[in-house]
């Protein structure tokens, strides 16, 4: 009995241990992915005005990126645009043709840490 609850022991501490290291890597992880953003954002010297906004009052509710990438082709002048919260070039977006398309890479860039905020 003793060894079990000797066990039983360690693996409690085992788990607090892991808790606890996965709280502190999601902690880094939301603060790579913020400084990332406000750097991709600075390095491009993005401001609110720069990008099209899926949601904008001049934009009609689109279902899917396909049907942004032709709204865009056809009405945008911007050189970036946001789709679900994060920021694209605007020509990634627009080279999107078919359903097979791929997203364009994962950028860095968040609505949320434009200047101004949301």
């Amino acid at each position: 009995m003793e060894r079990i609850e000797q066990i039983e022991r360690e693996l409690a501490n085992i788990e607090e241990q892991r808790l606890q290291l996965t709280r502190r890597s999601c902690d880094l992880t939301q603060e790579h992915s913020r400084l990332r953003s406000k750097a991709f954002i600075a390095a491009n010297g993005i401001c609110r005005e720069d990008v099209q906004m899926m949601d904008a009052d001049d934009v009609p509710w689109l279902p899917h990126v396909l049907a942004f990438a032709e709204w865009l082709r056809a009405n945008s002048t911007k050189r970036f645009c946001e789709w679900c919260g994060v920021i694209y070039f605007t020509a990634e977006i627009m080279n999107i043709q078919t359903f097979r398309d791929r997203m364009p890479r994962d950028a860095p860039g968040r609505i949320e840490d434009l200047p101004g905020g949301k």
